[in-house]
């Protein structure tokens, strides 16, 4: 994803959480985007550092939650039940989630984020306005998207 002219970026202050299973994300890269219940940051993979293991990816996504939604405990509650019905999911068309807790420090504190796999790229409605996508194409991106709806309904979300 192509960073825009107008980059926000949030700084944290990193403390491990209360909980050793979970880390707060790192250092914020930039702002990826925001809808109708909060944002989603590239950060630093708080697990990252010190391991060479390629398998532990160095950039996450991180989805935080508005503040005004933060304080909705049916809310929570639906976003702590996505957290844990996505965390077992493996699949190459479903995005992996890592981690999901609640900010300890800094300006976040008491915000709810889940971490969750960067994946580099731009989203289907901009590469639909950027080019007139074939019927090949638009089939493939069904395919693939029926795909990662298959094996979440598989675990029962």
């Amino acid at each position: 994803m192509a960073a825009s002219d107008d980059v926000k970026t949030i700084a944290i202050s990193m403390n491990d959480s209360p909980l050793p299973e979970h880390r707060e994300p790192k250092d914020v890269i930039r702002h990826l985007g925001e809808g109708g219940m909060g944002e989603v940051f590239l950060c630093v993979n708080p697990y990252h550092e010190g391991i060479s293991d390629s398998r532990v990816p160095r950039e996450i996504a991180v989805k935080t939650l508005s503040p005004e939604l933060n304080q909705d405990p049916e809310l929570l509650k639906r976003f702590e039940a996505e957290a844990k019905a996505l965390s077992p999911i493996e699949h190459r068309n479903v995005v992996r989630l890592y981690d999901w807790g609640t900010f300890q420090s800094g300006d976040k504190a008491g915000q709810h984020y889940i971490s969750m796999e960067y994946i580099e790229g731009v989203s289907l409605h901009r590469l639909g306005r950027a080019r007139r996508l074939s019927f090949p194409d638009l089939l493939d991106f069904a395919v693939q998207i029926a795909d990662g709806l298959v094996a979440v309904h598989r675990s029962n979300v």
